[in-house]
């Protein structure tokens, strides 16, 4: 894997972790998202263990919807097709 690939990523959970996650909690209970939110994630990840994920996302958007696809943390690319087909039945 390409250095700057990793580097990239690894920014992008320290900023979840750090600065974004301090921009969500100055909003939480203020505001929410108002478009129809699709969330989906990996079954064989800890996230359905630790959280009930729909829940979790309700606290932000009134409209939401979503479920657990047979693959770990990366959807995209260790369950394409699925991630595919719920991501154009939802925009369609």
């Amino acid at each position: 894997m390409d250095p700057e690939t990793i580097h990239a990523m690894c920014e992008d959970y320290r900023a979840g972790a750090t600065f974004d996650f301090n921009l969500d909690q100055a909003d939480k209970g203020k505001k929410k998202i108002s478009c129809p939110v699709l969330a989906l994630w990996g079954l064989q990840g800890m996230l359905p263990r630790w959280y009930d994920v729909l829940s979790v996302w309700r606290e932000w958007a009134d409209q939401v919807q979503g479920w657990g696809i047979q693959c770990g943390h990366y959807l995209a690319e260790e369950a394409p097709e699925e991630t595919y087909d719920e991501l154009y039945s939802f925009f369609k």
